[in-house]
């Protein structure tokens, strides 16, 4: 009986400090995101202002799959999802697109977004390359 306590609370305190250190347990496979022109990671500072301006960004991804169909999408809600096409769906496992990127809000912080970037493919997912990001020329 005290073994199997001790083994609970180690669990507990193992996704306390994964939760702390922003390790999330969840479907979704965290990437990289970068600016085009210095190749800088964005932090999401920089990301909330473009989310409070509701501007428009390019992805541009490293993989040839996304390169060859570089879609759009805006900065307008909480939860958005790009396809390839640059088309926006709100159906997260929609078998008709092979690649898509989430872009949604964590926690309870307004500055605070977080972009995740999935590659679909007979069903599984796995991370894809990093993608740049940059505003669209008006």
């Amino acid at each position: 009986m005290k073994m199997r306590r001790i083994i609970y609370i180690c669990i507990l305190l193992f996704i306390v400090s994964c939760s702390k250190h922003k390790y999330y347990l969840s479907p979704f496979i965290q990437g990289n995101i970068y600016d085009v022109k210095s190749k800088k990671p964005i932090d999401s500072v920089k990301l909330s202002i473009n989310l409070l301006e509701k501007s428009t960004l390019k992805v541009v991804s490293q993989r040839e799959t996304l390169s060859s169909k570089d879609g759009f999408f805006s900065l307008n809600s909480d939860h958005i999802l790009y396809t390839g096409d640059g088309r926006e769906e709100s159906s997260l496992f929609d078998g008709r697109y092979t690649s898509f990127l989430i872009l949604e809000k964590r926690g309870c912080k307004k500055d605070t977004i977080q972009i995740e970037k999935h590659w679909k493919r007979n069903d599984t997912i796995a991370k894809l390359d990093s993608i740049f990001l940059k505003p669209l020329d008006k």
